[in-house]
């Protein structure tokens, strides 16, 4: 069996937290592909980090959620696994000029989504309003003779 034939036939495995994420558009675009995968899904830090990364690590060095393993290949990154399926599934354009229109829409898609995600999760100033009132406090010990945190 020729090597391309053997890649055809084998799994691809998709990584990724527990949560729809990153990792939604990636399953939907396997989906849309009629791509075999495993799904798998990390719900804890350890079965991340100790059980699964040391492995992709082994693969890629830029090892980090979402991964897809194809083969003998591993992808990390969100986008760059957008890029690989577009590129194995024929779902990126056929021409330069196509291509290029993907990219661009790939990246105001990704404009949009970080400042929804400003909008609808406002962590950022929630957690430097934390950072500054712990300063504060810690300001405060120190003033009145403690040691400070």
């Amino acid at each position: 069996e020729s090597q391309e034939a053997l890649h055809s036939t084998m799994s691809i495995e998709l990584g990724y937290w527990g949560n729809r994420g990153l990792g939604a558009p990636l399953r939907m675009m396997l989906t849309y592909a009629g791509a075999e995968y495993k799904d798998v899904h990390f719900s804890s830090m350890d079965a991340w980090f100790k059980d699964r990364k040391p492995a992709i690590l082994a693969m890629n060095p830029l090892a980090n959620l979402p991964y897809l393993v194809d083969g003998d290949k591993c992808v990390c990154q969100t986008n760059s696994v957008f890029y690989y399926l577009g590129e194995k599934y024929g779902l990126s354009g056929s021409t330069p000029d196509e291509k290029l229109n993907n990219e661009q829409l790939l990246c105001e898609v990704y404009d949009v989504r970080n400042n929804m995600l400003e909008l609808v999760y406002p962590f950022k100033q929630v957690i430097v309003q934390v950072h500054v009132r712990r300063g504060a406090r810690r300001r405060r010990a120190w003033a009145c003779g403690g040691k400070g945190a």
